[in-house]
């Protein structure tokens, strides 16, 4: 929040309903606001294709700066307990810094699929 920066998490899985997202939050200690998109709008805007993707999104251009996992914890079937690479964090500073993130370097996110309904 310091560095201007915002975290907001969005469940765009038709399956999943409020009682459930609020009982992990809880779980997991996620303390930043989570966004049910329902209709699936803003999934569909930005490409969500796994639950593990994140994005980095300049607010004023809705221009995604970055798309991919957090870091290398989550493989295929496979989590480790401590990340090597840390790709969230390092892209968030080059943001910051007011560069651009090279996603050639960026692996592709390894969560579970998530089914995007044409409406």
């Amino acid at each position: 929040a310091d560095k201007g920066s915002e975290f907001v998490m969005f469940n765009a899985n038709i399956q999943d309903n409020l009682p459930r997202i609020a009982k992990e939050a809880v779980e997991f200690g996620i303390d930043f606001p989570i966004i049910k998109d329902e209709c699936q709008v803003l999934a569909k805007a930005v490409g969500v294709d796994r639950t593990a993707e994140v994005f980095i999104i300049n607010p004023r251009t809705k221009e995604v700066l970055y798309r991919g996992p957090i870091n290398d914890q989550l493989g295929n079937e496979t989590q480790r307990n401590n990340a090597d690479e840390h790709f969230l964090k390092d892209a968030l500073n080059t943001v910051l810094a007011g560069g651009t993130v090279n996603m050639d370097d960026i692996p592709d996110s390894t969560g579970c699929r998530v089914e995007l309904f044409v409406t």
